[in-house]
């Protein structure tokens, strides 16, 4: 197999597109997805010390934006195969 054909270098395919399907998820999502839930955890800690009118809207500020970047890369790995460097750059960051 050429250094060229390997999965990290592919570019994301759709999953109706790939060959080899797969349903299961991968322990990478899983581990952002408890990343995701222990930030929302840390807000909802800091909401319940912080009751005032600007610290909810703090609150709710980092909310949206954190619940946004769950949901688009929970939907980008649901639609798509990426297994790719730039994807996994992204992803660390």
């Amino acid at each position: 197999m050429a250094l060229s054909d390997h999965p990290i270098w592919r570019k994301p395919q759709h999953h109706a597109d790939v060959e080899h399907k797969s349903d299961h998820v991968h322990w990478i999502e899983l581990f952002y997805d408890l990343i995701h839930v222990m930030v929302i955890f840390l807000l909802g800690n800091y909401l319940s010390h912080h009751l005032h009118v600007q610290d909810f809207l703090f609150f709710a500020g980092l909310f949206i934006a954190i619940w946004y970047a769950w949901a688009n890369t929970s939907l980008f790995n649901s639609t798509f195969v990426s297994t790719n460097v730039t994807h996994r750059f992204m992803m660390a960051a």
